[in-house]
């Protein structure tokens, strides 16, 4: 009777197999991280910004008043010259 020691190519394939669908559910789901952070990001500052809204109503009775819209600067063509 031989003592096998070791892993026998099939089950050597099969690990791998497995590794390499692991390995591509989790870079799949790390394509959408930098998204999901910027996400999470702007919905803490939208938190933050209507937490300070409601402060100021609550300090003055009233919301604060919107900021009108800089006017957007026309470009005025060169004066054309008499010469």
């Amino acid at each position: 009777m031989r003592n096998e020691r070791g892993f026998t190519l099939i089950e050597l394939l099969i690990v791998i197999a497995i590794i390499g669908i692991i390995a591509g559910i989790a870079v799949a789901q790390l394509r959408t991280a930098p998204q999901k952070a910027r996400e999470a990001v702007l919905k803490e500052d939208l938190y933050a910004i209507r937490d300070v809204i409601d402060q100021y109503f609550a300090d003055k009775g009233k919301y604060p008043e919107s900021t009108p819209r800089r006017p957007t600067r026309t470009r005025t063509p060169p004066a054309a010259s008499s010469t």
